[in-house]
């Protein structure tokens, strides 16, 4: 796992944070197989063959998850990232 903050100058490359994270599933070759998002929180949990480790949710394989979440006091998007699945808090 790994977690940082979204750089503004890559923020303003996107209309939006939905966006971004479909860029990022693009960019890893993923199909998006489940997501979740609210009002400062956006996850997905992609399948991909470039990945080897997987688990299994439900019927789906995922091998990849990442969410952002918008941090309340200072307003800046904090990027999460695990294979196969985040297990820290986002």
């Amino acid at each position: 796992m790994t977690q940082g903050y979204v750089s503004s100058e890559v923020f303003s490359l996107q209309n939006n944070s939905s966006d971004l994270v479909n860029s990022m599933a693009h960019a890893l070759k993923g199909a998006v197989v489940e997501s979740y998002g609210d009002v400062n929180t956006l996850s997905s949990s992609l399948a991909s063959s470039e990945f080897k480790s997987s688990i299994m949710s439900g019927n789906q394989k995922v091998n990849l998850q990442n969410a952002l979440h918008q941090e309340f006091i200072t307003g800046l998007w904090r990027l999460t990232v695990g294979t196969p699945i985040i297990t820290m808090e986002y």
